[in-house]
């Protein structure tokens, strides 16, 4: 099994189903914008710096999400900076779910991600400035100091590593960040073959050719 082919299938499923999608959420989960939001992490995965900026554009430029002002509103069901989130409490069961399903909202995709994934692939591309001008955006909204618009490529990719570590703390994309800036062994401290997880025992035993990633 290649990486890339889970990829190619992952981007062919969502470009059919942007088809269908609508763009008002209207009491749906999934919409147009959340399709693209998933396109824009698999495109980076693959390289395709233009695919994520031209989806990051779209989205940006439909004024439908914005940056929560305060960070810690982001928890709360009514914000617009949410593209995907779901509901979660510490009594977080099956009575829960069907009787009361009013703890916080855990994020999937926000908008801050959306504005992050663009500028990284818009300073991949050499189009720093732009690059700068969306990590400020999520910079100042956390209230740190603002990059200026002359910073060199190694500051803009400080200041967008520090942001993937801290406002999407704990949402499961600095690691990946630190892999695609090759900085997972040193940053992390671990061993190269850690960077690969490792796949899930039953699915070794229930599938056909299977064999475990190295080192595990």
């Amino acid at each position: 099994f290649d990486v890339e082919v889970g990829l190619d299938f992952l981007v062919s499923d969502l470009l059919e189903a942007e088809k269908y999608l609508q763009e008002e959420a209207d009491g749906v989960i999934c919409t147009k914008y959340l399709a693209w939001a998933l396109l824009m992490r698999c495109y980076l995965m693959q390289a395709d710096f233009a695919g994520v900026s031209s989806y990051g554009s779209r989205i940006i430029q439909s004024n439908k999400y914005q940056l929560c002002p305060d960070y810690t509103d982001i928890f709360k069901s009514s914000n617009k900076e949410i593209l995907l989130s779901f509901p979660v409490d510490d009594e977080n069961n099956l009575p829960f779910n069907q009787l009361i399903q009013k703890g916080p909202e855990m994020p999937v995709i926000r908008y801050a991600e959306i504005l992050l994934l663009t500028a990284e692939a818009n300073m991949r591309e050499n189009n720093t400035y732009e690059a700068i001008q969306l990590i400020n955006q999520v910079r100042a909204r956390n209230n740190r100091s603002l990059l200026n618009e002359d910073a060199s490529e190694n500051d803009v990719q400080v200041a967008l590593l520090e942001e993937w570590k801290t406002d999407l703390l704990k949402e499961g994309v600095w690691f990946f960040a630190l892999k695609r800036f090759g900085l997972a062994e040193h940053t992390l401290q671990m061993p190269g073959y850690m960077t690969l997880l490792p796949i899930p025992g039953h699915e070794i035993l229930v599938s056909r050719n299977m064999t475990q990633n190295p080192g595990y």
